[in-house]
């Protein structure tokens, strides 16, 4: 024991919350390379349908900003639009909107601008919405799109901010007369622009799943599947204004309703990953424009991956090399597959416990520092659990495995009152659990052995406010939670 007090004795030093995240960081890192974090663990369901069901963007500071819909457990036809921050104390969650109904969900975007104010855009009654977050505090909620879409009807969406923290979103639209068409929408000096991409309503009707990012010139990108006619597009607006769209994979190999993922890279490239039928399953690819032509790769995932889930998510590195994450064919975790320069390596990155029944993931970025950020659900049982998982990929072995018991057990609320929970995978049922509970000096608060059931109810009433460290013990494994008892 005093060992461990004497190595973190340094946080008796000022800046205490900064020094302790750069500890468990480094702790983390020793451990595994991917550090995981539980941001929110619910009874609701949170829905994990489009392209990047889970909308997350980083800040210039490094920290993570999530937007995600919950489905209430009750009632159970509410829809709770949230919005997940970190900061320097730890993960902040707040309800954008708590108005929104089963019978009319939608999807759901963030993004940061260069000032770090947060955009958002959002469906609700089948209207786009749209929001941000300055120095002053929120600015909402203006429903963009009643102006030439009075009747509703938007479908998805996508939105990215340009080098002066103006938005620009791309949406599908139901005109009045019941036709469906692709917009484009941009503000500039407070005043919204629209512009229709394809006039052809038939076209407009089998739009599906976009994908939108700012080349250097803040002119719009996207990747989108046009389901009729089975056909995976490109489409970009020239300086002109024009749209020009390329088609780059088409039926038979893609089929129904495709969601694609965009990034480019430092010479305005693009970059997509999608999937795509091979014999009689589900398979990764990645397509990438050279300046001249397209170039379809499906050597990825490794042998053995033979179907993948309908979410992924794509990054371009400092050396413009792709990074992809995506449900793999265990439909048991997230798998991240990045290319070297001369190969594709895969990692499986969230193995989750035998209760689990799968992994979701939703976006991914890579930070300037070359940290990978992403986030993903895991579907436990009763519980969903969104999680947020950065590190270097490049720092980690080929196919490294989450071990089950380091990250089976979670603990809620890890900003609490009174209660303290955690919660047991039903493998580790009728074992003997050895709990210990430190301040940060290292001192034993209390310790207990518990026999092991589904939830564990830990009391925290009687102690005072500040960070503590619990600690979960079967044979020589441990489970290290940081926790934080409200003032």
């Amino acid at each position: 024991m005093k060992k461990w007090k004497g190595s973190i004795g340094f946080l008796n030093a000022q800046s205490v919350y900064t020094k302790l995240a750069i500890l468990i960081f480094i702790l983390n890192k020793l451990l595994y390379p991917w550090v995981v974090e539980n941001v929110e663990i619910t009874q609701g369901r949170i829905p994990s349908h489009g392209p990047e069901p889970l909308s997350l963007a980083v800040d210039s500071r490094g920290n993570p900003h999530i937007v995600y819909n919950l489905y209430a457990s009750s009632p159970s036809s509410r829809i709770f639009l949230k919005y997940a921050y970190k900061d320097s104390l730890g993960w902040n969650i707040e309800v954008i909107d708590s108005g929104i109904y089963e019978s009319s969900p939608g999807f759901a975007v963030i993004t940061v601008d260069k000032n770090d104010c947060i955009h958002i855009a959002y469906h609700k009654g089948w209207f786009l919405y749209y929001l941000y977050k300055d120095s002053t505090g929120w600015h909402k909620e203006e429903k963009i799109d009643s102006v030439i879409n009075p009747s509703g009807g938007s479908g998805d969406v996508s939105l990215e901010t340009d080098n002066f923290g103006n938005p620009h979103i791309i949406f599908t639209g139901t005109e009045p007369d019941g036709w469906s068409y692709r917009y484009y929408a941009y503000k500039r000096d407070g005043i919204w622009y629209f512009d229709r991409i394809d006039n052809t309503p038939s076209a407009g009707l089998e739009i599906g799943f976009v994908s939108l990012r700012l080349n250097r010139a803040g002119l719009p990108r996207f990747s989108h599947h046009t389901a009729g006619s089975g056909r995976l597009v490109y489409s970009y607006m020239h300086k002109s204004g024009e749209w020009f769209h390329q088609v780059f994979d088409s039926f038979p190999r893609v089929y129904g309703w495709e969601p694609t993922a965009l990034a480019l890279d430092s010479k305005d490239r693009p970059h997509i990953v999608y999937g795509y039928v091979g014999n009689i399953f589900w398979l990764l690819a990645y397509v990438y424009f050279d300046g001249v032509s397209w170039h379809i790769d499906t050597s990825l995932p490794p042998d053995g991956e033979k179907w993948i889930g309908s979410t992924r998510a794509i990054a371009i590195d400092s050396l413009d090399r792709p990074h992809i994450i995506y449900q793999g064919s265990s439909l048991k975790g997230i798998d991240y597959v990045y290319f070297t320069g001369t190969e594709w390596k895969h990692i499986c990155v969230d193995a989750y416990e035998v209760d689990t029944s799968y992994g979701i993931p939703g976006s991914l970025v890579i930070d300037k520092n070359g940290i990978s950020h992403f986030v993903g659900v895991a579907y436990a049982g009763e519980y969903d659990i969104l999680r947020y998982i950065y590190g270097d990929p490049t720092e980690i072995e080929e196919k490294i495995h989450i071990l089950p018991f380091n990250f089976s057990f979670f603990v809620y609320p890890t900003l609490f009152s009174d209660k303290i929970f955690l919660i047991v995978p039903s493998h580790f049922k009728n074992s003997v659990l050895d709990i210990d509970l430190y301040d940060v000096s290292g001192k034993i608060i209390f310790s207990s052995k518990e026999f092991t059931g589904k939830k564990i109810l830990l009391g925290g009433s009687k102690i005072s406010p500040g960070v503590y460290f619990l600690t979960v013990r079967k044979n020589k494994e441990i489970k290290k939670f940081c926790i934080n008892k409200k003032l």
